[in-house]
C-alpha cells in the first residue's frame, strides 16, 4: 500500500480497526483557497458617486470630459471605470490604454504629482494620444491627477477640454482637481473594500456548507465500510490476512473519492477515468511483484459520475480484483484485466475480471453465502448499474454505467 494509506492491523483487536475508520471520517482538509480577485473585473459602483458632483465640477473647470482610470493588476495598463462627457450627458467605461502604446505618458504618471497639457498634441507626456484618443474624443487640453495609495500609482483622474481652443488650468483649478481626485480615490477604495467583504462572506458561507456536506458524505460512505467490517468479524479467525487486506483496499477506494473531490474542486461529481486510473496505480503498487499480470486499459475521455456511484463502483472493482487474485492470478498465474471505455456522453462500460474462465457467478452465489459476491451484487443493484456476471468460459464482469 502507498505509505499514506497503509494500515498496521492487529487481528486480535478488531475494535481498533473500527475506531480507525471513524478517525478517517475526519479526513477532510482545506477545500479551496480564496480566489484571487482582479481589480480589472470588479464591479465598482462609481457612476452614482460621480453624478453627484461631476456636472458642477465640469462647469467650474469649464471642461467637457471627466474620467477615472485604474491601474490593472499587471501594472502595464489603465482601464476606465467611469467616463463622463458633458456634451451628451452620458457616462461610460471599459476603455483601455496600454503602457506599450504610450510609454512617455506612463513614465510621467509614475513620477509627477499632476500632468498639465495645454496642447495634448505637443506636450511631451501626452503627444502619444494625438492620433487616437485625442481625435476620437476631440480633446485639446487636459489635467491628469495620478491616484496613489501608500505612494504607489493606483490610477489617474483626468479632466479634459475638447474643441479647438486650448485651456491653461490655473492654480485654483489644480487644487480643486487634486482634492476631487483624492475624494474619488477614497470612494473607490471604500467600494472595493465593501465588494471584497461581501465576496469573502459569500465564500465563507459556501465553504462552511461545503465542509458540512462533505463531512456528511464521508460519514455516510464510511458507515458502509463499518458495516462491512462488522460483517467480516465471523471470517477473521479463518482468513485474517485476506479480511485485513480487503479492508485496506476498500478503505483506499473510498478515501480516494474524497481526496479527488478536494483536489479537483468538483464537489458533486468526479471523473470516472481518473478515479479508475488511481485505483489501478494503487493495485500495481500493492502487488508490485505481479504487476505484469495486471492489465489496465482506461479511456482518457472524461466521464463524470456521482459521488455515491463512484464509492459503490470503487468497492465493486476492489472486490472483483481481490477475488481474481485469490482464485486465479496468484493461484494459477492468471491475468487480471480492467478495460474502461466511454461509449457516449451518457454511458460508460467497464469489463473486468481474470482469464481463468472457470467461474460461474450465479452458481457459486446460490450455493455459498459469499460475502464478496454479496457485496458485488448488492452494491450493483443499489447503484442501478447494468451488470453481466461471469459464466463458465468467461470470467469477466461487464458493468454499464448510465447517467
Amino acid at each position: 500500500m502507498n505509505g499514506k494509506y497503509c494500515l498496521i492491523l492487529e487481528p486480535n483487536n478488531f475494535a481498533k480497526i473500527e475506531k480507525l475508520v471513524f478517525v478517517k471520517m475526519k479526513f477532510i482538509d482545506e477545500i479551496d483557497d480564496l480566489s484571487r480577485i482582479s481589480a480589472c473585473k470588479e464591479e465598482i459602483s462609481f457612476i452614482p458617486f460621480m453624478k453627484e458632483f461631476v456636472v458642477r465640477a465640469a462647469g467650474f473647470l469649464n471642461i467637457e470630459r471627466i474620467n477615472v482610470w485604474l491601474l490593472d493588476r499587471e501594472r502595464n495598463a489603465i482601464f476606465s471605470i467611469a467616463e463622463y462627457d458633458k456634451r451628451d450627458g452620458e457616462f461610460s467605461h471599459s476603455y483601455w490604454i496600454y503602457e506599450k502604446d504610450v510609454p512617455h505618458y506612463f513614465e510621467r504618471l509614475k513620477k509627477d504629482k499632476i500632468i498639465l497639457a495645454t496642447d495634448i498634441h505637443t506636450h511631451p507626456a501626452t503627444y502619444e494620444f494625438s492620433d487616437n484618443y485625442a481625435k476620437q474624443y476631440d480633446v485639446i487640453s487636459l489635467m491628469d491627477v495620478p491616484l496613489r495609495l501608500n505612494g504607489e500609482l493606483a490610477g489617474v483622474m483626468c479632466f479634459e477640454k475638447t474643441g479647438k481652443e486650448p485651456k491653461e488650468f490655473n492654480e485654483q483649478e489644480q487644487t480643486f482637481a487634486i482634492a476631487l481626485a483624492q475624494l474619488a480615490l477614497a470612494h473607490i477604495e471604500n467600494a472595493k473594500r465593501i465588494n471584497l467583504q461581501k465576496k469573502l462572506e459569500e465564500m465563507l458561507k459556501q465553504k462552511e456548507l461545503l465542509i458540512k456536506e462533505l463531512n456528511h458524505r464521508v460519514k455516510n460512505n464510511f458507515s458502509v465500510l463499518v458495516s462491512l467490517l462488522r460483517i467480516s468479524k465471523d471470517n477473521i479467525k479463518k482468513n485474517k490476512e485476506e479480511v485485513f487486506e480487503a479492508i485496506e483496499q476498500q478503505m483506499f477506494s473510498m478515501i480516494k473519492v474524497h481526496e479527488m473531490l478536494i483536489e479537483s474542486g468538483q464537489h458533486e461529481h468526479i471523473d470516472l477515468s481518473e478515479y479508475l486510473q488511481k485505483l489501478a496505480e494503487e493495485f500495481h503498487s500493492s502487488y508490485n511483484d505481479i504487476r505484469n499480470n495486471l492489465k489496465f486499459i482506461i479511456d482518457e475521455q472524461k466521464f463524470f459520475v456521482s459521488i455515491k456511484n463512484a464509492v459503490n463502483l470503487g468497492l465493486i472493482v476492489t472486490e472483483i480484483f481481490l477475488n481474481a487474485l485469490k482464485y486465479c492470478v496468484l493461484k494459477n498465474a492468471g491475468v487480471f484485466e480492467l478495460n474502461m471505455k466511454v461509449v457516449s456522453d451518457s454511458e460508460a462500460e467497464i469489463v473486468l475480471g481474470d482469464n481463468c474462465n472457470d467461474f460461474d457467478f450465479e452458481s457459486v452465489y446460490k450455493k455459498q453465502m459469499s460475502l464478496g459476491l454479496s457485496i458485488i451484487k448488492d452494491l450493483t443493484e443499489s447503484a442501478g448499474f447494468e451488470i453481466v456476471f461471469p459464466t463458465k468460459g468467461c470470467s469477466k464482469y461487464k458493468i454499464v454505467i448510465k447517467k
